[in-house]
């Protein structure tokens, strides 16, 4: 079973759960898709990527605000949220994916205000009712694999 924000999703709910990011045995982010969910996400970050080129770098970061954030991963700009900031690089989430990275501050930019208001697609989900820590693994394991392909 899974729960996500102190809710709970058993097998009485269905639901498309395309896991995204694996934080830790127990921890993991995923987007549930419901109908016209991935058009959307795909419009948003062809909106993002055009309205970044514009866009000139933050003096400043601020922890708790919203970012465009450029992921190194892909070189493409991101909706990221700051959780620290550290002398020689600054924390974030990206938000509809779940992932934390170390980026510059001339990898933030500011996000337009329709961007900003939609909602966060990855959410946060945990493995409950798993028996054993060897059991967990497995499971982890399957998803990564999944993740892969």
């Amino acid at each position: 079973a899974l729960s996500e924000s102190g809710s709970s999703v058993t097998g009485a709910q269905s639901f498309q759960l395309m896991v995204v990011y694996v934080e830790d045995d127990l921890l993991l982010w995923g987007q549930v898709h419901e109908y016209g969910a991935a058009e959307t996400l795909d419009k948003m970050v062809s909106e993002l990527q055009a309205s970044c080129r514009e866009a000139s770098a933050i003096e400043s970061a601020t922890v708790g605000n919203m970012y465009a954030g450029l992921y190194e991963g892909d070189g493409q700009w991101y909706r990221c949220r700051v959780i620290e900031i550290k002398k020689t690089y600054i924390l974030v989430r990206f938000v509809d994916f779940g992932n934390c990275e170390p980026v510059d501050l001339v990898s933030l930019k500011m996000l337009p205000e329709a961007l900003a208001a939609m909602p966060h697609m990855a959410k946060r989900f945990r493995l409950r009712d798993v028996p054993q820590r060897r059991a967990r693994r497995l499971v982890v394991e399957k998803v990564r694999v999944l993740l892969q392909e």
